[in-house]
C-alpha cells in the first residue's frame, strides 16, 4: 500500500523540487488513476502555479474530483476556491468535474 502525503508535505516537497513539471506529471499521472490525495495535490498545484500555470478553476475541478471520493479538506478547499471563480467558469468547472468523474479520471482537461 503507498503510502500518502499530507496536503502540507506535499506542497512543501512540491516547493522544494527542482522540476515541478515533473513533479506535475508525476502528480497528474497518478490523479488520473483515481488516487484522490493526488488529486488533492494536482489542485494544490494548480491553484499555487507550481509545474503549471496557476488556475483556480483546474483546481476547482480535481478538489471536486477528490471531494466526490470522501476528500473532506478537497471539499472544503473547492468550496474556498470557487468563491474567486466567475459563474462562468464555475459552471464550466463543474462540468468538467462531472465529465472527469464519468470518464474514469480519463477527461478531465
Amino acid at each position: 500500500m503507498n503510502k500518502l502525503l499530507t496536503p502540507t508535505a506535499f506542497l512543501l516537497m512540491v516547493l522544494a523540487s527542482v522540476s515541478y513539471a515533473q513533479s506535475f506529471e508525476e502528480t497528474k499521472e497518478r490523479a488520473e488513476q483515481g488516487n484522490a490525495r493526488a488529486q488533492y495535490n494536482l489542485a494544490l498545484m494548480y491553484v499555487g502555479g507550481r509545474g503549471v500555470p496557476q488556475n483556480n478553476a483546474r483546481a476547482y475541478v480535481w478538489w471536486s474530483v477528490a471531494a466526490a471520493q470522501g476528500d473532506n479538506d478537497a471539499r472544503g478547499n473547492r468550496d474556498i476556491v470557487s468563491a474567486t471563480l466567475t459563474p462562468e467558469q464555475l459552471a464550466r468547472g463543474q462540468e468538467l468535474a462531472t465529465r472527469c468523474l464519468e470518464s474514469d479520471y480519463q477527461d478531465c482537461e
